[in-house]
């Protein structure tokens, strides 16, 4: 992931990368991947709320917009398996470089990952969970 910010002009109030509190900086000068991984989980909530304003709209759009919010979807859910790919290789560099102290057991998050990219796949591939 790119440190520039698409949203350039906002700033970010809090820790700067020397340490210091309270100094403005603008959000794509992020210095670690923590608090890039605190903008991107604010941006996918933020995605959310769009996804949730479109189900209210969708009721109220005429037929062309409808089929055209129809269409985008097949490429939103490509840009999400697309960033699911790339979060569970991230997780997988990270865990490598953090170097845990104890072996960790797998996690409901793990196993819910697995399941969302298995969901996912019988999604794009047409078919449901329950196989039919």
């Amino acid at each position: 992931m790119s440190s520039v910010s698409p949203f350039p002009n906002l700033v970010k109030s809090g820790v700067t990368g020397d340490g210091c509190h309270g100094e403005n900086r603008p959000m794509g000068q992020q210095v670690n991947s923590a608090d890039n991984l605190v903008l991107l989980g604010e941006m996918v909530e933020m995605a959310s709320g769009y996804a949730d304003q479109c189900e209210e709209s969708v009721e109220h759009d005429d037929a062309f917009l409808v089929r055209l919010a129809y269409d985008e979807l097949f490429y939103l859910r490509k840009r999400v398996a697309k960033l699911d790919e790339k979060l569970l290789d991230l997780e997988e560099r990270i865990r490598a470089k953090a170097k845990p102290s104890r072996p960790q057991k797998r996690t409901q998050r793990h196993r819910s990952n697995e399941d969302f990219k298995t969901s996912f796949q019988l999604v794009r591939t047409g078919q449901n969970l329950a196989g039919d």
